[in-house]
């Protein structure tokens, strides 16, 4: 049984260093788009003011969803780690229920989670689509 808990642990692990890594690499790329959009302008501007106020909301709101991500990531680990303390205090009926209640909120936080990820890649692929198309109508 040990043996499972410790490949369950690995996996998990590199599970969140997956979910963390490609997460900052979506920031990065919202980051650089932003700066892309800024030079694009200072280069052209006949650039429609509109256009790049749209690009910029569509890398922001992108960084937002994944920022938000890691704040849900980061509530889940600190209500773990603060939990022995609670354990001790805590009659076995009342831990019970509210585990009951934890597991399901933490499933509809996962859901979310996932979610808000598939938003923000998206809101980066449109981004770059939103880019190109941008170099290709005004060069």
């Amino acid at each position: 049984m040990a043996d499972i808990d410790e490949r369950e642990e690995r996996y998990s692990d590199r599970f969140l260093n997956a979910s963390f890594s490609f997460w900052n690499s979506l920031i990065i790329l919202n980051s650089l788009l932003i700066g892309a959009t800024s030079i694009l302008f200072s280069i052209n501007a006949k650039i429609c003011v509109f256009f790049i106020l749209s690009l910029f909301f569509l890398c922001i709101l992108s960084i937002i969803l994944l920022v938000w991500n890691y704040l849900v990531v980061k509530g889940i680990y600190y209500k773990i780690l603060n939990a022995e303390d609670y354990f001790k205090n805590t009659p076995t009926d009342q831990l019970n229920n509210e585990f009951n209640k934890d597991i399901k909120k933490t499933l509809k936080q996962r859901r979310w989670l996932i979610l808000r990820e598939k938003y923000s890649l998206f809101l980066t692929s449109l981004s770059v689509i939103y880019i190109f198309i941008l170099l290709i109508i005004f060069s």
